[in-house]
């Protein structure tokens, strides 16, 4: 019985590892060297160059540049496999930690069913980037009060750890927005180190995140302004959008005119879409400030000051665009040109970028295949995931408050773990509609790449949340 005990453990152990295994290695193969769009393309080129622009934050050139080495144009196919790796590790992570084997090949088939960070893995973009180091410095924190090793190395891997969650401000301009609840987390593990298991003073939890906070803003203000050539209006992008969407909603033309010039109420009309702010640009026949080389002073001013005047006179118009393009963002994409973009299956050749082809046409049309029967299902939209990652945390938190000071643990170190998983689910989840909920204004697209991270973060937060619930049952 002993020896069947033992194969039925092994077991339980093995086969999420294997299935992560598996899907990491069917990934890797079927998308290498993984798609390049022209958002990515550009990012290789100015890696490859050093001519940096602050259009993005400098990091996913710098790591496409770092990867490339001479002649070789492995800078995407380099960071796409390490992302693919990674991102597989964690989800090996959030299935070995589960109490039961149902529960840890549950969680290791769950993932290789998850449409958001399936259709958005291949990409070689930077909110891949962003949503894989976020979840792995995030596990590597959990996984340094998990394991039974020295408190030097334990020290160590919360270092890096918090030094990764730092320096994603260079991935994403928003990034900064999800780190608050990540970094509370990492002062929490590096406290329990430190005190031997115990916590610290909430008022010296909150000096410490917030200095790391602190530093994470002086990374994203001082690094790209130290290494890009050409400082681009990011932000314009989306206002002037919503300038052309107020514009159609009331009929005037509310773009001031040193942003463009000759605009019209026809040519905005004709070149509004409303999933989509680089239509205008694609399609307006008018001629714009280019905000992608930086606007002029008075063009800023002008631009804050028609967009002030034309939101608080049509507060209603600019809520249902909003609306409209967030509602997009979290739901099926069936098709693109109304639904927003989903993937992009495409290797863009950019200046004198090497040339990239897809080393598995047979199985990249089997993975297109399965991607493209994913995309449309109401189950797979983005929201539907986050929901029931947000569901069983609400659980948990229910069930902790209605079981604190009720019943006394039977077990102090179990009770230590429950509650560290607890804490870890409400970080994540924190953290994902923190970098959600503003993308209802400043989203300049309804694609799925910009809710990769509320989507992952969420699902990631469900599994902690569900092995606190199984500890507490048990």
């Amino acid at each position: 019985m002993s020896h069947v005990a033992s194969a039925r453990s092994w077991a339980s152990w093995c086969v999420p590892l294997l299935i992560c295994v598996v899907a990491a290695g069917l990934q890797v193969t079927a998308f290498f060297p993984g798609y390049v769009t022209h958002d990515s393309a550009y990012q290789w080129w100015q890696g490859r160059h050093h001519e940096i622009t602050t259009l993005w934050p400098p990091g996913q050139a710098l790591l496409l540049g770092l990867f490339d080495a001479p002649g070789t144009g492995r800078g995407p196919a380099t960071l796409y496999v390490l992302h693919s790796i990674l991102y597989w590790a964690c989800v090996a992570h959030l299935s070995l930690i589960q109490r039961s084997a149902a529960l840890r090949i549950t969680v290791a088939v769950a993932f290789c069913v998850f449409p958001t960070a399936i259709i958005c893995l291949p990409h070689v973009w930077s909110d891949v980037s962003l949503a894989v180091w976020l979840l792995a410095a995030t596990l590597g924190l959990d996984f340094a009060l998990r394991g039974e090793y020295s408190s030097f190395a334990r020290r160590c891997l919360i270092a890096v750890c918090t030094a990764a969650l730092v320096a994603t401000v260079l991935l994403r301009h928003n990034a900064l927005l999800s780190l608050p609840p990540l970094l509370w987390f990492a002062i929490t593990r590096w406290h329990r180190t430190e005190r031997g298991g115990h916590d610290a003073p909430l008022r010296t939890k909150l000096l410490a995140t917030f200095a790391l906070l602190a530093c994470a803003a002086l990374v994203y203000v001082t690094v790209p302004r130290s290494v890009s050539k050409v400082h681009a209006d990011t932000w314009a992008i989306t206002t002037i959008w919503d300038l052309q969407a107020l514009s159609v909603a009331t009929g005037k033309v509310l773009v001031p005119a040193s942003i463009s010039a000759d605009a019209t109420l026809e040519d905005l009309r004709a070149s509004y879409d409303p999933v989509n702010a680089v239509t205008l640009y694609v399609t307006s026949k008018a001629t714009w400030a280019n905000s992608t080389i930086g606007l002029s002073r008075d063009q800023k001013r002008d631009l804050l000051t028609a967009f002030v005047g034309a939101v608080t006179a049509n507060p209603r118009a600019y809520m249902d665009h909003r609306f409209h393009v967030f509602a997009k963002m979290l739901s099926p994409k069936r098709i693109a040109a109304t639904d927003g973009s989903a993937d992009e299956p495409v290797q863009v050749e950019f200046r004198d970028n090497p040339k990239l082809h897809f080393s598995n046409p047979e199985w990249l049309q089997s993975a297109l295949r399965w991607v493209g029967w994913l995309k449309p299902h109401w189950w797979s939209a983005p929201l539907m995931w986050m929901l029931v990652g947000t569901a069983v945390v609400a659980i948990g938190l229910l069930r902790t408050r209605r079981e604190r000071g009720i019943v006394a643990p039977a077990n102090a170190s179990s009770t230590l773990r429950s509650d560290t998983d607890a804490t870890a689910a409400n970080c994540l989840l924190a953290s994902a509609f923190l970098y959600l909920l503003p993308l209802l204004f400043i989203a300049p697209t309804a694609d799925l790449r910009y809710v990769l991270w509320p989507a992952v973060g969420c699902v990631a937060a469900g599994c902690f949340a569900l092995r606190s619930l199984t500890s507490r049952l048990q």
